[in-house]
């Protein structure tokens, strides 16, 4: 296991440059002109001041063969530097590091509750194969995958607010952020729940996990309804694999059966799927956090496109990127777990 983990290690760097060669070609493609602009906090300053474009330009390399733009451009990113953002008024590296908590928050959650639950669901109609339950849970699961996110979230907004008058306020309520914008509070990680933890403070901590409840309930409704037909259907299929009439014939209970030898195989093809569905979920956020009012990756985006602040949403496109590859990572070696003859390739 530890030789097939550093193959993988090994190849992650390569894996990483392929991402920054992806990058590189979409932000050269939009002109030294474009560029220089996003390097400066008042892009109308190039009116003012010629000598600066010459400046930048000079300092940034833009006027540089092909192979030393990308290098210094390499260099730049490195040192967190991507210029600034016309949407947050501030470093798009900044901008990006305050946003990814919320958005991590919202995915992680959303992702561990979608994976667990829809396992479960998907072993209990597996195993329910052909009765009433299991043709009626079928309907049920394909209807709520089929519904878009936007419109399950409009569902969930119009009921929480039709029940319990609750409007989302975005990550907490009014009174929360004063606390957290007080000189007491301490911004560790930008992520309500961790911080919250991370000082003491309760009372944040259960506002912050309150105002996700909708968010959260808008991602799983869809996506655990996918994990279960993925996980009923891999389940289906092994339970008429000789190896399982074999434990049978044995005399082994159907549940250990079931549990033990089917599901334990079936989950190779939902750990395929559950790598890429946290990084769907990253982008089904620019949806959710609209709806429910986050500050996070997900509006960030939507916002520097709709303002066609470039650099902005391919610096955000970069970073999922990277997090795509780092779970694709993730779910190799929870792999070489469930199945010991991946350790052997």
């Amino acid at each position: 296991m530890l030789n097939y983990v550093i193959r993988r290690l090994f190849l992650l760097p390569l894996v990483l440059l392929g991402v920054t060669l992806i990058a590189f070609s979409m932000i050269w493609v939009l002109g030294p002109e474009v560029l220089v602009s996003a390097y400066i906090q008042n892009p109308r300053a190039l009116d003012k001041t010629p000598d600066t474009y010459e400046r930048l330009v000079a300092k940034y390399g833009l006027d540089q063969p092909l192979v030393i733009r990308y290098w210094k451009w390499l260099q730049n990113i490195l040192k967190g530097d991507w210029g600034y953002s016309l949407v947050a008024k501030d470093k798009v590296a900044i901008a990006i590091s305050h946003r990814l908590a919320p958005t991590l928050e919202l995915t992680v959650i959303s992702g561990v509750i979608i994976i667990l639950l829809g396992v479960w669901l998907g072993t209990f109609m597996a195993g329910k194969y052909g009765s009433w339950f299991d043709k009626i849970t079928s309907v049920i699961s394909m209807i709520g995958w089929s519904i878009p996110e936007f419109i399950t979230g409009l569902l969930v907004f119009l009921i929480f607010l039709k029940l319990f008058n609750w409007i989302p306020v975005g990550l907490a309520s009014a009174e929360t952020y004063d606390i957290v914008n007080s000189s007491q509070w301490h911004a560790y990680t930008h992520s309500l729940i961790i911080d919250s933890m991370l000082n003491g403070n309760f009372t944040v901590l259960g506002n912050a996990l309150l105002n996700l409840i909708e968010p959260v309930l808008t991602l799983i409704i869809m996506w655990t309804c996918y994990i279960m037909r993925i996980t009923r259907t891999s389940i289906i299929e092994i339970m008429h694999l000789d190896y399982i009439r074999t434990a049978r014939a044995k005399g082994l209970e159907e549940k250990k059966v079931l549990k033990k030898h089917a599901r334990r195989n079936a989950l190779i093809s939902v750990v395929t799927i559950s790598g890429n569905v946290f990084v769907y979920l990253l982008a089904g956020a620019v949806i959710v956090e609209s709806i429910f009012n986050r500050p996070g990756l997900g509006r960030f985006i939507a916002a520097a496109s709709a303002r066609k602040d470039f650099i902005s949403v391919i610096a955000t496109t970069f970073y999922i990127g990277i997090i795509a590859v780092l779970m694709n990572l993730v779910v190799d070696i929870i792999y070489t777990v469930i199945d010991p003859r991946v350790r052997l390739r």
